[in-house]
Protein backbone atom coordinates (compact mmCIF):
# COMPACT_ATOMS: atom_id res chain seq x y z
CA UNK A 1 0.00 0.00 0.00
CA UNK A 2 2.89 2.05 -0.17
CA UNK A 3 1.44 3.42 -3.86
CA UNK A 4 -1.52 5.41 -2.49
CA UNK A 5 -1.99 8.47 -5.24
CA UNK A 6 -2.17 11.50 -2.61
CA UNK A 7 0.56 9.91 -0.48
CA UNK A 8 3.89 12.40 -0.42
CA UNK A 9 5.47 10.85 2.60
CA UNK A 10 6.28 7.08 3.63
CA UNK A 11 8.49 6.22 6.64
CA UNK A 12 9.41 1.95 6.69
CA UNK A 13 11.41 0.30 9.38
CA UNK A 14 12.60 -3.64 9.54
CA UNK A 15 13.48 -5.80 12.24
CA UNK A 16 14.64 -9.41 11.75
CA UNK A 17 13.11 -11.83 13.99
CA UNK A 18 14.68 -15.23 13.83
CA UNK A 19 13.64 -16.44 10.56
CA UNK A 20 11.00 -13.35 9.53
CA UNK A 21 11.24 -9.75 8.95
CA UNK A 22 8.99 -7.30 10.00
CA UNK A 23 8.30 -4.12 8.61
CA UNK A 24 6.61 -1.44 9.77
CA UNK A 25 5.35 1.86 7.86
CA UNK A 26 3.89 5.51 8.51
CA UNK A 27 2.36 7.21 6.13
CA UNK A 28 1.95 10.82 6.01
CA UNK A 29 -1.68 10.55 4.57
CA UNK A 30 -3.57 6.78 4.12
CA UNK A 31 -6.56 5.95 1.98
CA UNK A 32 -10.15 7.09 3.47
CA UNK A 33 -13.34 5.43 2.78
CA UNK A 34 -14.62 8.49 0.33
CA UNK A 35 -11.60 8.29 -2.08
CA UNK A 36 -10.44 5.21 -3.58
CA UNK A 37 -6.56 4.02 -3.81
CA UNK A 38 -6.56 4.03 -7.45
CA UNK A 39 -9.19 5.86 -10.71
CA UNK A 40 -9.08 5.14 -13.84
CA UNK A 41 -9.50 8.18 -16.35
CA UNK A 42 -12.95 7.88 -16.18
CA UNK A 43 -13.67 7.21 -12.45
CA UNK A 44 -11.26 10.31 -11.92
CA UNK A 45 -13.59 12.54 -14.14
CA UNK A 46 -16.65 11.25 -12.69
CA UNK A 47 -14.84 11.12 -9.06
CA UNK A 48 -13.90 15.01 -9.60
CA UNK A 49 -17.14 15.97 -11.50
CA UNK A 50 -19.81 14.54 -7.94
CA UNK A 51 -17.50 16.55 -5.34
CA UNK A 52 -17.56 20.10 -4.92
CA UNK A 53 -15.97 20.83 -2.32
CA UNK A 54 -12.21 22.64 -3.00
CA UNK A 55 -10.58 20.73 -0.86
CA UNK A 56 -11.59 17.21 -2.37
CA UNK A 57 -11.53 18.28 -5.83
CA UNK A 58 -7.32 19.08 -5.05
CA UNK A 59 -7.18 15.84 -3.50
CA UNK A 60 -8.93 14.56 -6.66
CA UNK A 61 -6.47 16.22 -8.93
CA UNK A 62 -3.37 14.63 -7.25
CA UNK A 63 -4.47 11.04 -9.28
CA UNK A 64 -2.72 10.58 -11.81
CA UNK A 65 -5.81 10.20 -13.85
CA UNK A 66 -5.32 7.55 -16.68
CA UNK A 67 -1.68 6.35 -15.84
CA UNK A 68 -1.00 2.69 -14.82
Amino acid sequence: MIGYGPNTRVGCAAKECGDKIHVACAFGEGPKPEFPLYLTERECEEFMKEHSLPEVKALAERYRCGEE
